[in-house]
């Protein structure tokens, strides 16, 4: 089984770790190719993002990622997992309430 990677994921409004790496989320864009994974949230404002480091790992029954968000493990949506190099070598998400799962990028595997 993969090794977790990445921070604990934090509820909606609070999201450590969005800042760090605002600049690297805001040019990911979700599978239709041109709408942001980013939804314009500015740390320099303090506006807190929609992106952040995530605690993540691929099951190896079903090759699915799952991703804890506000406590609880969430399936990855397929077609939200985006092929971007991570900033630091973990997994990110990028997720609301209103829209859930916009983009998933998983890390490497610690071992």
């Amino acid at each position: 089984m993969a090794a977790l990677a990445g921070a604990p994921s934090a509820r909606a409004q609070d999201h450590p770790g969005h800042a760090q790496f605002h600049n690297i989320y805001r040019g990911w864009v979700t599978k239709n190719g041109f709408s942001s994974c980013c939804n314009g949230d500015d740390p320099a404002k303090g506006i807190k993002g929609d992106c952040r480091p995530a605690k993540a790992y691929q099951d190896p029954d079903d090759d699915l990622w799952r991703v804890l968000i506000d406590g609880r493990w969430r399936v990855v949506p397929p077609d939200t997992v985006r092929p971007y190099p991570t900033p630091d070598g973990n997994s990110h998400v990028c997720e609301n309430e209103t829209q859930g799962i916009m983009c998933f990028v998983g890390g490497k595997p610690k071992g």
